[in-house]
Order: C-alpha cells, then sequence, then structure tokens
C-alpha cells in the first residue's frame, strides 16, 4: 500500500513537477520576503547595544573583501556542468515559468514537451532568475550575485557569534575569519549552490537564535518561514537544516517553561513540516529517479565513510595544501590554527556555562562533517579536491568558534600575568593571536592566486573548453541549432540547442530540421573523446551517419590529453541526402 503510494507521487511529480514546483518556488520566496520582513525588528534588538564603530568595522571588513575578491580572484567555475545547469533552470524560470533543466531550446525558451525534470535544488535557480529578469542572462550577472551573497555570510557570522558571546570585537574577527578563508574566498568568484546556500543557512540560524533568547512568536516565525527557502538551496538541507535547528532548540527546551511557550516552539515545528513537506516529496522522487553518478546507486555507505574519515579529519588539521599529481595540481588547503582555535572556543563556551551553543555547534559540525564524509562523492580527494566545497557551512562554524577561541586564549593569557605586565603585553598579545590565525590564510590564499587556472584540475578540461566556446561560439549562425552534451551553456549563451543523443532519435532530428531550416552544427566536445558508453557513442554514431564539416578544431595535448575539439557544421547524411529533405 505504501509502495504503491510513493509510486503515484514520483509519477505525479515527474509529470506535473516542472509546473507545481515552479508555483511552489514562488510561493517559498514570497515566504522568504516576508521572512526578512519579520526578521528586521529581531536584528534590531540584538543590535541595539552595539557602537556605531563596530558596524563600520565591519563595513571594512566586508569592503576588504570585496576589494581582494575583484582585485586578484578571477571569477571561474568550480564544478562547470552543475553550474551551467543552475544557470539553465534559472533561465527556464523566466522563458518557460517552470522549473526544469533544458535539453533542447531556442533563444526564446525550452521547445515544448522537451522540459526535463529538474532533479536539482531549485531555490539557488530561483535567485538566480530574479536576478537575470533584472540584470540580464550572462555568466557576470550569476558572479556578481554570488559574490554579494558571501558579503551577506559575512554579515550573519558577525551578527551569529554577537548573539552568542555578546561580543562586538569577537564577532568582527568571526566575520574577518570567514572572509579569509582560501575556499571561501575561492568559491565566492564561482556560481556553486553550496557557496550560494550559505547565507540563507546561517540566517535560518541566526533567526532561531534570537528566538530562543526572547522566544517571541515573531521571530520563530522568521525563523521558519527563512528555513523553508533554504530547504530548497541544497538538496541535501531538507535533511540537514531540520537537524540543525533542533540541535539548536534541544539544550534550551527547558527555557520554554510555560505551556504557552511551548505550545509554540511546536507549533512552529508543524509549520515547518508543512511548508517543506512538498520539497521532501521532491527530494525523495530526486532520489529514486537518479543515481547522481553514486556506483549501484549507493550514495551513502560505511564503506565511503571509513575511507573518507582519516584524510577528511586531517584536513581540518592544514595536512594538506596545493596536491601535485602528474601534470597537474589542485588544493586542499584549510589553516589548522582555526581548528585549533576552535576547539579553545568550545572550551571557553563551556567555561561561561554556555553549555548549550558548545553542544549545538559542535554537533552541527560533526554532523555536516560526517554526512558528506559517508557520502560517495565527499572527501578531500574526490573530484581532486572540488568536493570540499560540500562543508562550506562548517567552514563558517569553525570561523566563529575560532574567533571565540581567539578572545579565550587572550583573557586566560592576561589571567596568568600579573596586572601590571597584562597591560604592558595587552597589544601585543593581541597581535600574536591575530598573526596566529591569519598568516596561513593569508599564504594559502597567495598560493591558490598565484596558480596558473589553466593548470589546476579538476575539471582542467572543461575550462580550456569553456574558452574555446567562448571564443567561437558567434561563428554560429543564430538561426541554428547546435547539438551538445553541454545544452546548458549553449541555452545560456543565447543560442538554440538540443542533446547530441537526440539527434540520432526520428522525431527529434525532425524537430530540430524544421526549427532550424537545416542549419545545424555539432559542439564536438569533451564529451565526444572520452570513454562514456552514452556521449562517445553518440558522437560516433553522429560521425558515421552524417556529412560534417569542421568550422573551427583545436587540439588539446598540453596536459597529454591528445584530443581534438571543435565546432562542425552537419552538411547532410552520409548518403548525400540534405537535412532539409
Amino acid at each position: 500500500m505504501l509502495e504503491s503510494l510513493l509510486n503515484s507521487i514520483t509519477t505525479w511529480v515527474i509529470k506535473s513537477g516542472t509546473y507545481t514546483y515552479f508555483y511552489y518556488e514562488i510561493f517559498l520566496f514570497i515566504l522568504l520576503c516576508i521572512g526578512i520582513a519579520l526578521s528586521i525588528k529581531a536584528i534590531k534588538k540584538e543590535t541595539n547595544r552595539m557602537a556605531r564603530r563596530y558596524w563600520l568595522a565591519l563595513l571594512l571588513i566586508i569592503l576588504s573583501f570585496l576589494i581582494i575578491e575583484l582585485l586578484f580572484v578571477k571569477p571561474t567555475f568550480q564544478v562547470y556542468n552543475d553550474e551551467y545547469i543552475q544557470m539553465d533552470i534559472a533561465k527556464t524560470i523566466i522563458t518557460n515559468h517552470q522549473l526544469g533543466v533544458c535539453s533542447f531550446a531556442t533563444p526564446k525558451g525550452c521547445v515544448p514537451g522537451t522540459l526535463g525534470l529538474f532533479q536539482q535544488s531549485s531555490g539557488w535557480p530561483m535567485l538566480l532568475a530574479i536576478a537575470f529578469y533584472i540584470f540580464g542572462i550572462n555568466f557576470a550577472t550569476a558572479f556578481n550575485l554570488v559574490l554579494l551573497l558571501s558579503c551577506f555570510s559575512i554579515i550573519l557570522i558577525f551578527l551569529i557569534t554577537y548573539s552568542i558571546i555578546d561580543d562586538p570585537k569577537t564577532a568582527l574577527l568571526s566575520a574577518a575569519l570567514l572572509a579569509a578563508t582560501p575556499w571561501f574566498l575561492t568559491y565566492s568568484r564561482s556560481t556553486v549552490l553550496d557557496i550560494s546556500a550559505m547565507p540563507i543557512v546561517l540566517f535560518a540560524i541566526y533567526l532561531l537564535i534570537v528566538y530562543i533568547k526572547h522566544r517571541k512568536l515573531q521571530y520563530g516565525i522568521a525563523a521558519v518561514l527563512v528555513s523553508a527557502f533554504a530547504t530548497t538551496m541544497r538538496i541535501e538541507l531538507i535533511i540537514l537544516l531540520p537537524i540543525m535547528l533542533a540541535l539548536l532548540v534541544l539544550p534550551h527546551t527547558l527555557e520554554f517553561k510555560k505551556r504557552r511557550k511551548i505550545l509554540a516552539l511546536l507549533a512552529l515545528g508543524i509549520m515547518l513540516v508543512v511548508i517543506a513537506f512538498p520539497q521532501l516529496i521532491y527530494v525523495y522522487t530526486s532520489n529514486k529517479t537518479n543515481s547522481f553518478g553514486a556506483p549501484s546507486n549507493q550514495k551513502f555507505s560505511l564503506t565511503y565513510l571509513q575511507g573518507n574519515l582519516t584524510p577528511d579529519t586531517l584536513f581540518w588539521f592544514g595536512a594538506y595544501t596545493n596536491i601535485n599529481a602528474g601534470k597537474y595540481v589542485y588544493h586542499d588547503e584549510y589553516p589548522m590554527a582555526y581548528t585549533l582555535f576552535a576547539m579553545a572556543g568550545i572550551a571557553y563556551l563551556v567555561s561561561k556555562k554556555k553549555y548549550g551553543y558548545a553542544f549545538s555547534f559542535s554537533t552541527i559540525f560533526l554532523i555536516i562533517f560526517l554526512f558528506f564524509t559517508g557520502f560517495y562523492a565527499g572527501g578531500v580527494f574526490a573530484q581532486a579536491g572540488a568536493n570540499i566545497r560540500y562543508y562550506m557551512d562548517d567552514f563558517a562554524i569553525m570561523a566563529m568558534l575560532a574567533a571565540i577561541g581567539g578572545k579565550a586564549i587572550y583573557s586566560w593569557t592576561l589571567s596568568i600575568l600579573h596586572t601590571g605586565r597584562a597591560k604592558r603585553y595587552k597589544n601585543m598579545l593581541g597581535a600574536l593571536i591575530l598573526i596566529a590565525l591569519f598568516v596561513m590564510p593569508i599564504i594559502y590564499f597567495i598560493n591558490i592566486v598565484s596558480q596558473n587556472p589553466a593548470n589546476i584540475f579538476p575539471f582542467a578540461q572543461d575550462r580550456e573548453e569553456l574558452e574555446f566556446l567562448l571564443t567561437y561560439y558567434n561563428q554560429v549562425p543564430s538561426n541554428c541549432i547546435v547539438l551538445s552534451f553541454k545544452t546548458s551553456l549553449w541555452y545560456v549563451l543565447n543560442k538554440s540547442t538540443m542533446y547530441d543523443g537526440w539527434f540520432l532519435i526520428d522525431s527529434y532530428r525532425s524537430r530540430a530540421i524544421n526549427l532550424s531550416n537545416g542549419c545545424i552544427y555539432l559542439d564536438y566536445s569533451t564529451a565526444c573523446n572520452i570513454n562514456n558508453s552514452e556521449t562517445n557513442d553518440a558522437c560516433i554514431e553522429t560521425e558515421k551517419e552524417f556529412a560534417l564539416r569542421p568550422v573551427i578544431t583545436e587540439e588539446q595535448n598540453r596536459m597529454g590529453w591528445n584530443i581534438t575539439i571543435g565546432l562542425y557544421k552537419i552538411l547532410g547524411y552520409k548518403n548525400g541526402t540534405p537535412l532539409s529533405q
């Protein structure tokens, strides 16, 4: 009975999900806006005692972060096709008023009847779609939006730290530590959804902390509304975020002494479940219908956890810098000082009898860490280091705890010294703590940005391929369709495109020929050169069946790849029959 019901739900989501979840995401975005409006009073209440100079100092940190990013970090994709897909979904939201991945499109939108179930997070594409609608559909809009969201993350970790420790100097240090985290600096100039989701998650955490402190229903509702949207920012957040929120509430449940307050807390929990339930259905459907590349569809296992646990743990203790692997290099840097100071931060919270926060944030850190360490694509070496991005929320927690640890070491050291010597060495001690915290992040950051991006794995081939396409894509006439395995990229570049393998299917081929009047190009990409039964075979079949003329080609053998990529015009069938017939 249950299995039959679940199968029916899966079928319904697949058939109508692109429309249903489009309106659901709009509904959640409206709730997010309401949550933001409700939170303004909470933020004012929490920060009304803070002197203006601390806000100016926070502004200085953000401006410094922006200057460093704009001057030294080149905007670049980090996982490429995944990022193209998110922009594809965002454009489809605008053009088709649907949530889905478009694999057959014209510049005006997805060809009717060909849109696929998105099977991706929908919150980030919704934010992208709003930015695209206002500023235009292009890479610069996406990169700048992520940079803006990263600034909000810095502000929010400042607010969270201040809420916990009631010390603006420590809050400023936490903001600076997050801003200086090498991975945060690097990914803030990409469009990966992990860093885009970060401020929404931090905002939900902050509002819940404020609600726990003041127990005002308005603040709790704001936390729920923001959390509901946050569950759609990354697919795993439907599981992780409720656990995070529960861990924050759990140590403080005894503080809700009045029956009315307890009932209000329960009502807020039920409210979140009801609002986020459609997202839970979607995640179930997506998980059931998509392996996401996991071997034998096994996404999590103890085997993965055991294999990743040691290297992933060592990562937090600075075990890796840039890793040389033959003809390329990749980065797994993390400053050990952050971890050591974070341990001191937990001890300080315990010493100040803030047991709830010490328990909540250390446990949240471990939950995120273990969740992705047990993931098939987790681990510091997965995707040549690129999947460290899964720990992005842990970077924020570590920055906060490390800042508190800095305060702890400062106060403990001064208490050990005699009063006269304490005054004498106060500034020196503060400077030494700052040096200990910031010297390695600076060195690591210089190491990363000084590398030639062309020599950095992962996705070195994707990087060169993108550069090639951006140079020559305008050689494809506006009325022509490009066959590609990266239709999302061509769609965002405002070219008509269709998934390469579909052209071998009669019904799709005839539609493509009719739409383009027989003007078809082939994007002979890296996917045609790799040993993949789907992409490579489709390219081989296309070459066998159709006559091709090279428009522009490029040899890629700098790293020993020895492959050719290019754009080809399909002239007709090999037997001499033109495409128009």
